[in-house]
């Protein structure tokens, strides 16, 4: 039985991952802070909904999250949006140097760029085409359908650029970080709506991602749940 939302981790002075509560929905962008929270060995509370029906009418959940989306991760200080804040978040209170280049690392520059680049140039123009096929009978949404996917090639060229410059199984080089992590969501859609066949390298990394021990104990498989 779901429970209700009840409030939020109180009176520690430190940032610890024990005093954290992420609210989680199986094979949602919320799979990534859990990704993270593993390759980190760092715990956290997890409040897990059982569909997207359920996220959307819990009892409370609007108190912590007012659009009712999910990851939400609450810290002492109060609750946090976004899935790639809340990477940067853990990452700068928790990663004690791992998974993302140091401050003078030539790297740093690319690694902020693909770490942010996944929502909005790529897993955020996926949603809009699942959606608009999902409503493909409905006038005007096999366009939207069409340029979503349009954005979405775009997005995976760009990828796949920077995998063919280094021949490297990670989009930094040899060394996984946090970026790959963020990139991992819309990834994982692109493959399963068929998308990443004319982009081999791509669908090759994908692989690799999905070979790593914390993305299986992680990630169910695709679709996630939408019902």
């Amino acid at each position: 039985m779901a429970r209700p939302i009840t409030g939020m981790p109180q009176g520690v002075a430190k940032q610890s991952s024990r005093t954290w509560i992420l609210y989680h929905l199986p094979g949602a962008r919320s799979s990534k802070i859990v990704w993270l929270l593993k390759e980190l060995e760092l715990q956290a509370e997890i409040v897990q909904f059982e569909s997207l029906r359920d996220v959307r009418t819990r009892q409370g959940y609007e108190t912590i999250s007012p659009l009712r989306k999910i990851p939400v991760l609450v810290t002492q200080y109060g609750p946090m949006l976004e899935s790639v804040a809340i990477q940067e978040f853990i990452i700068s209170t928790n990663g004690k140097g791992r998974l993302r280049p140091a401050v003078d690392s030539p790297q740093l520059q690319k690694y902020l760029q693909w770490i942010h680049f996944a929502e909005p140039s790529l897993a955020a123009h996926i949603s809009i085409y699942k959606r608009a096929r999902a409503a493909q009978e409905q006038p005007g949404q096999d366009k939207v359908a069409d340029h979503a996917a349009k954005q979405i090639r775009a997005g995976l060229a760009v990828i796949e650029a920077a995998l063919t410059e280094h021949r490297q199984p990670y989009i930094l080089g040899r060394e996984f970080s946090a970026a790959d992590i963020s990139l991992v969501h819309g990834l994982r859609a692109a493959q399963g709506e068929g998308l990443l066949k004319d982009f081999p390298l791509t669908d090759a990394y994908m692989e690799t991602l999905k070979a790593r021990p914390m993305y299986q104990e992680s990630y169910v498989p695709y679709p996630a749940p939408t019902s």
